[in-house]
């Protein structure tokens, strides 16, 4: 499929009379190839692309998930991503399809590492993945062996441990990303199971020693169903979430809480939410300057969640809220090397609106402080729906996240964010012409020639790979300036 964006870009031929001819055309993605396409144009020595805006993004598909649904994705030291799908029953073929963790790069390959088969192997359902400093990864099943979930170990080369069961007494069904901590112990939560049946907060050693029931909600004050994970501070201090229970703190939604953990096991609630505060399913993300931020999924002005911030003072600042055109239910924040944080909206039934369109199927959003948020992308089910994550943040600088839906399959994709490169170029005295756009490195482009617009072929000229923010090529061929050309960022 061919989708055409917002934005026109524009392509010039030369005529045989020496004279200029404009045409002018859209942005071309093309969804099926996952390639990113630019057309521009040449005009007398000098060329000019139309006017684009910092939101000028795209999504480009780097995998269309067939065999479980996209879950989850994290960044890795070796430079690639690693992430998890759910299986599902296969009623057509009466058969059920086993999870996954995977490994995936910027440039498309993709391999699954680990299949969990059931509870009677694996277990099923994992997530939660973490990478250590020895390039191992950990991560847990939803379900485990036994029902109740497990904890686990894989290798880069797919090599699998299992580290630990929950029994149901000592946690059950373990939820949101673990957390590897300064004393070089895992920690998380689980969703029911403990002393209350309420859930835990847990520790855990990387070899699977010294399993610690760290603390039993109770589902009163404390909250209940801790679902977004765990981050430490630079203090050391362990913050966490509940997404139900509570007091409400004065509000009419008790929407669970936000509370704080010591390696030794002190429990401290700390924040009660609410429709103001934000409540629900809510994540944290560390930044640069050692603060907290957070996404919470529902509250705010028009109850489609906010971004708020924690302050080295146990304050909780509500920073902005989702409204017509950001999108519905955030799925947490990363920060990017500008120091501005980007998040994806999961999408809901209310997800349309009039000044954006169709947003049921989820949004890419980027959050700067003192600005406050912008849509970047809008999903629309060919690249994926519904991400349920958060995304991650590559080395080449692009946001990459995966979704629980849309795609060829109906399972989801991996997709990465892209910005819409400002094209120019210029003619040189000696009828050679210079090509110059905005990149990122490592990034493979292909530029594309053709002498009629409609009926003949695009040609290749050259391949070319990035190795900064600016890309140059030279076109010294005869006849160099007749021609239509595009740019195809290649997977």
């Amino acid at each position: 499929m061919v989708i055409q964006s917002q934005t026109p870009a524009a392509s010039w031929r030369r005529s045989n009379g020496g004279k200029l001819r404009v045409n002018f055309l859209s942005l071309v993605i093309s969804q099926h190839l996952s390639k990113y396409v630019a057309a521009f144009l040449i005009a007398g020595g000098c060329a000019a692309p139309a006017a684009q805006t910092d939101g000028d993004y795209t999504l480009q598909v780097i995998h269309i998930f067939q065999f479980g649904t996209g879950i989850s994705l994290v960044s890795a030291s070796d430079g690639g991503f690693y992430g998890t799908t759910s299986g599902f029953f296969d009623g057509l073929n009466s058969i059920s399809l086993p999870g996954s963790v995977f490994r995936a790069t910027a440039s498309g390959s993709f391999t699954t590492l680990v299949s969990f088969e059931g509870e009677s192997d694996r277990g099923t359902d994992p997530d939660g993945l973490v990478e250590a400093k020895d390039g191992k990864l950990y991560g847990f099943t939803i379900f485990g062996r036994n029902g109740n979930g497990s904890l686990f170990q894989i290798a880069r080369d797919g090599g699998f441990k299992e580290l630990f069961v929950f029994s149901g007494t000592n946690g059950a069904r373990p939820y949101g990303r673990l957390l590897l901590a300064s004393d070089g112990n895992l920690y998380g939560t689980t969703l029911s199971g403990g002393l209350n049946n309420q859930g835990t907060v847990f520790r855990i050693g990387t070899t699977g020693d010294g399993f610690t029931n760290l603390y039993n909600f109770t589902g009163r004050s404390d909250g209940y169903q801790a679902l977004g994970g765990l981050v430490e501070t630079a203090g050391g201090v362990i913050c966490g979430s509940t997404s139900a229970g509570g007091t409400g703190g004065g509000g009419t939604v008790a929407g669970g809480t936000i509370f704080k953990l010591t390696h030794a096991g002190e429990f401290i609630t700390l924040f009660q939410l609410n429709e103001t505060t934000g409540y629900g399913f809510v994540y944290f993300t560390l930044a640069k300057d050692g603060g907290v931020y957070g996404t919470a999924a529902q509250g705010g002005e028009q109850d489609r969640g906010t971004v708020f911030s924690i302050s080295s003072d146990s304050n909780l600042v509500v920073l902005a809220s989702f409204k017509d055109g950001n999108g519905t239910f955030p799925r947490g924040l990363v920060e990017a090397g500008d120091g501005s944080f980007y998040g994806a909206t999961y999408g809901s039934f209310f997800g349309s609106t009039a000044q954006a369109g169709d947003l049921s199927n989820g949004t890419l959003f980027k959050f700067t402080r003192g600005a406050g948020l912008t849509t970047l992308a809008v999903f629309n089910g060919t690249n994926g729906a519904q991400p349920n994550r958060q995304v991650a943040l590559g080395t080449d600088g692009n946001v990459y996240g995966v979704t629980s839906a849309g795609g060829q399959f109906g399972k989801g994709t991996l997709f990465r964010l892209v910005q819409t490169p400002k094209l120019s170029a210029s003619t040189q005295a000696n009828g050679a012409v210079s090509f110059r756009w905005n990149s990122f490195p490592g990034a493979q482009y292909r530029l594309e020639y053709k002498n009629r617009l409609i009926k003949d072929p695009w040609q290749h000229l050259a391949e070319i790979t990035a190795t900064g923010n600016l890309s140059t090529f030279t076109n010294s061929l005869p006849n160099a300036a007749q021609g239509y050309f595009r740019l195809v960022l290649l997977p």
